[in-house]
């Protein structure tokens, strides 16, 4: 049972994508990608339910700590690094030399 809720978890992350891809070319933004994610996982797991595949719901249950550990942490510092404006990101990368932004400030004086 664990091959065909692996098979069922790729299809259904395919589908995520395909969706999202289909929804962003018809320029449809107010709806996320992870949106399209957690109703294909409702969708998937309503189907289980129907066809009463208990084995299949436990394989694919979510699992806290596999989030947490592994999942978690590379979106965290995705954000963190993110540079909101390209001014901050110089004044943060040349410590040692004058940032423009203090240039600028300067001279606007």
């Amino acid at each position: 049972m664990l091959k065909w809720a692996t098979v069922v978890g790729i299809a259904a992350l395919a589908g995520t994508f395909i969706i999202g891809f289909m929804l962003e070319q018809r320029h449809v933004h107010w709806i996320p990608e992870a949106a399209v994610g957690v109703a294909m996982g409702i969708f998937v797991s309503g189907i289980g339910n129907y066809f009463h595949e208990s084995d299949l719901l436990a394989k694919e249950k979510f699992d806290y700590e596999f989030f947490m550990i592994w999942l978690l942490p590379p979106i965290i510092f995705e954000v963190s690094d993110a540079p909101r404006h390209p001014k901050t990101s110089s004044c943060l990368l040349a410590p040692a030399h004058p940032p423009p932004c203090a240039i600028t400030r300067l001279a606007s004086t």
